[in-house]
C-alpha cells in the first residue's frame, strides 16, 4: 500500500502542468483510530434500530476526514433521527480527539432499546 501511495503522489507532482522546484513533499501514513459506539435509546415504532444504525454510519462516513475529532455531542445529535425520543451515550465516555495525521473509523456500533 505504501508503494502505491508513493506512486500516486509521484505521478501527481511530476505532471507536465506542475513544476515542483523548491518544494519538498513528505508523505506519511495515516494512523487509524477505531471508535466503538454504544448507546441506549428510546425509539418510537416508526423506525428500527437497524435503520438508525444505517443512517448514523452514512453520516459518519460523510463526515470523517483527517483530523476530525468525534465529539459526544456530534454522536448524540446524529443518532437523533426521526423516531428517536431519547439517547443515552454509553461509549465513548469522552470526546475522541483525532490529530491531523489520524482518521477516525467506526468499530462496533451497538444500539440498545430502553
Amino acid at each position: 500500500m505504501l508503494e502505491e501511495l508513493l506512486e500516486i503522489v509521484r505521478k501527481q507532482v511530476t505532471r507536465d502542468d506542475i513544476r515542483v522546484l523548491t518544494d519538498t513533499v513528505t508523505v506519511i501514513g495515516c494512523n487509524i483510530m477505531e471508535i466503538d459506539i454504544h448507546s441506549r435509546m428510546s425509539i418510537s415504532p416508526i423506525i428500527s434500530k437497524e435503520e438508525i444504525k444505517k443512517q448514523f454510519i452514512k453520516k459518519f462516513e460523510e463526515s470523517r476526514r483527517l483530523g476530525w475529532s468525534v465529539t459526544r455531542s456530534w454522536i448524540i445529535a446524529n443518532l437523533f433521527v426521526e423516531g428517536v425520543e431519547n439517547v443515552e451515550l454509553i461509549e465513548p465516555k469522552e470526546d475522541v480527539v483525532v490529530l491531523g495525521n489520524e482518521c477516525a473509523v467506526l468499530g462496533h456500533v451497538k444500539l440498545d432499546r430502553i
